[in-house]
């Protein structure tokens, strides 16, 4: 059965709890593409390609179409989602895991934008759900799930495979490419650069649009059909795209300044290198179905991209500050997500959903 618009909003009005869910649901897509958008942005406006404004409107646009194409047409990361949080027995127990995990993340972002890093929604989302999920004593839940182990390898695997590809993209270019007598490049280069930067924000709202479809569906539905089909209504599709873009609009100067001039100095063949070799890895994350972080990504290819013109263009202090996030966010989220959920339990909230 498809949850009718209308009856979404007579819902909203009948339930406070249901009214919290919603707003906890919404705040997180919010804040997700408000916290991807400097990543996503980076690029093209510390070189100089696009001004800010119209940066952020490209993008914005691009994944506002990327979530509506993608979940039309695949819906691989929503299963992704379903088959961790997705408990046809119990929809209370269902909601709970996804406010815990929702929650983890919107309490770990403010602490990444301070540090002028975005906070990854997949690393916090996903442990948050782990933890949230071994809360509840179903940790064989985790041990029969076929994604659990290819969720953690595409975190792992993410920043060697995009540096890799950013390195040797940039080596083709630098050897290929030769800039004008006047010093400026070639103009087709920025155009390039603006075409991959539409690319990675429609994957971008692809992939990440998906997860919060899904989100938003099990807290308005509970759970899914026994068997294991669902419908996503189209109203919803376009309500989270349209959140997810006004985030991406909206954005967070701090992390672009933080990017794109406090790690290394970003060239225009740079640029191309970077969003080009992050478009290609999120498609195939995508084709193989490794779940990837696209912010992980995106800063993997810019701290390979200055490498690559020697170790002394980078600013490593700042490069192990994020990598020291990373590599916390998988204990803090988890242990969010476990406490939440017990909270959550101990004060009846389960019962309530």
């Amino acid at each position: 059965m498809t949850l009718e618009f209308s009856e979404f909003i007579s819902l909203l009005f009948q339930s406070p709890l249901y009214l919290i869910g919603t707003v906890v649901v919404v705040l997180a897509i919010f804040v997700g593409g408000w916290m991807d958008s400097a990543a996503t942005i980076v690029t093209v406006v510390s070189t100089r390609t696009l001004h800010r404004r119209w940066a952020v409107s490209m993008a914005a646009v691009s994944n506002f179409f990327g979530v509506l194409c993608i979940t039309v047409f695949n819906s691989q990361i929503i299963n992704y989602l379903y088959s961790f949080i997705a408990f046809p027995q119990d929809q209370g127990l269902s909601r709970v895991v996804l406010l815990s995990s929702l929650i983890t993340f919107l309490l770990w972002a403010p602490i990444n934008w301070l540090l002028g890093v975005p906070a990854s929604e997949s690393h916090g989302i996903f442990s948050g759900l782990l933890g949230s999920v071994a809360a509840l004593n179903m940790r064989e839940r985790l041990g029969s799930n076929p994604h659990a182990l290819p969720m953690m390898v595409g975190f792992v695997l993410t920043p060697v495979l995009t540096g890799a590809l950013t390195v040797i993209i940039l080596k083709i270019l630098r050897r290929s490419l030769a800039p004008k007598e006047r010093g400026d490049w070639d103009p087709r280069l920025r155009e390039s650069h603006i075409f991959f930067l539409g690319g990675t924000s429609f994957i971008h709202g692809a992939r990440n649009g998906q997860k919060y479809v899904a989100a938003l569906y099990l807290a308005l539905q509970g759970t899914v059909a026994a068997s294991g089909v669902f419908v996503i209504p189209l109203w919803l599709m376009i309500l989270v795209a349209l959140v997810l873009s006004f985030g991406t609009f909206v954005g967070s100067r701090r992390i672009v300044r933080n990017l794109g001039q406090r790690i290394t100095k970003i060239t225009l063949p740079m640029g191309i290198a970077i969003e080009s070799a992050s478009f290609i890895n999120l498609i195939l994350g995508g084709i193989l179905g490794v779940p990837m972080s696209t912010n992980q990504t995106k800063i993997s290819a810019i701290i390979a991209a200055g490498a690559e013109g020697g170790v002394k263009r980078v600013n490593w202090r700042k490069v192990v500050g994020i990598v020291l996030l990373w590599i916390l966010s998988f204990p803090i989220c988890w242990g969010l997500g476990y406490l939440l959920t017990k909270v959550f339990l101990a004060i009846g909230v389960g019962g309530a959903l």
